[in-house]
């Protein structure tokens, strides 16, 4: 009886001073004796080498010093007691960044692996920063536009760098040709002009201006929501227009068909209407040279159209 109790007090005792420890660590760290920090957390993580909170505390230090390598060694430590800790997969993403040593390191591949486990784990605004710094990841390691869908995501949950990001970025422009690569730069032989006018619009539209007889992509540009855009030098014929709206473009985002890279990602609406636009040039009178989006009298009524119709 008296070993079991003596056990008892000398357990207590342990978890107290672990805890005292912490406690001084913390106050440590706060005041900024980073040294008497340490000293304590040390001390409580010898009493219980599973003390979740202190490696954490620990970990969280030696980033703040640049230490990754030991804050990585502490965040494995913890991810192998609690598999379920989206911070400590957070945190060890980030010790990932800081042990890169240029842009070809594997360290951002285990940074993007990371961080899709922490989002896995916590999708919501308190994990915002995993979804910004995953689209840095990518963009360092992959290339420019890789990383728009997460500084979307980002942006969506609040996150003011990530919309930042976004408009800098990752929003093309009124004029943009981003399915450029499917359709070509267009033909630019006439000098005609035909006017968009989305000013009162609340989706983006990307426009694909076909002609109906030969189906010859005269042009695709991007119109933004609150502008107007003019199609200039735009050869003599019958036009079809193919509108695909939304809100959101991200550039490395696979659209429905399984094959075109990019897209809206929300509200998005496809629509052609056939034969719309007879421009010929006649004593610099254009007809039907002007469309308007979103107002009484303006859109008239098109065909809903799928992805590959759009595409084809």
């Amino acid at each position: 009886i008296l070993l079991v109790v003596s056990i008892f007090y000398v357990s207590k005792s342990c978890n107290r001073d672990k805890q005292s420890y912490y406690d001084s660590a913390l106050e440590s760290f706060n005041s900024g004796n980073t040294e008497g920090g340490f000293d304590n957390i040390n001390e409580a993580i010898e009493i219980d080498n599973q003390y979740a909170d202190a490696l954490f505390l620990r970990a969280k230090q030696y980033m703040k010093i640049e230490e990754y390598q030991d804050a990585e060694y502490d965040l494995t430590e913890l991810i192998n007691i609690d598999e379920k800790n989206w911070k400590a997969y957070y945190l060890r993403a980030k010790s990932y960044m800081g042990m890169a040593t240029s842009k070809y390191s594997s360290s951002y591949e285990k940074a993007i692996k990371d961080f899709t486990k922490s989002i896995a784990l916590m999708s919501g605004n308190e994990n915002m920063d995993s979804y910004y710094l995953r689209g840095e990841c990518k963009e360092i390691l992959i290339g420019e536009y890789a990383g728009c869908s997460d500084f979307t995501d980002a942006c969506d949950l609040g996150h003011e760098e990530g919309c930042s990001r976004y408009v800098d970025l990752c929003y093309p422009k009124t004029g943009f040709m981003p399915y450029e690569k499917y359709f070509g730069k267009g033909v630019h032989s006439g000098i005609n002009t035909i006017e968009f006018d989305n000013t009162n619009g609340k989706l983006d539209i990307l426009l694909l201006l076909v002609n109906t007889r030969t189906g010859i992509k005269i042009r695709s540009q991007f119109l933004r929501q609150g502008e107007e855009l003019e199609m200039e030098n735009i050869p003599d014929g019958i036009y079809t227009l193919r509108t695909l709206k939304g809100n959101n473009w991200t550039f490395d985002k696979i659209m429905e068909d399984g094959i075109t890279k990019g897209g809206f990602t929300m509200n998005k609406e496809r629509k052609e209407y056939e034969s719309l636009f007879n421009v010929i040039w006649s004593s610099n009178i254009i007809s039907n040279s002007s469309f308007q989006f979103s107002v009484i009298g303006g859109d008239i009524e098109g065909t809903e159209i799928t992805q590959e119709e759009f595409m084809k």
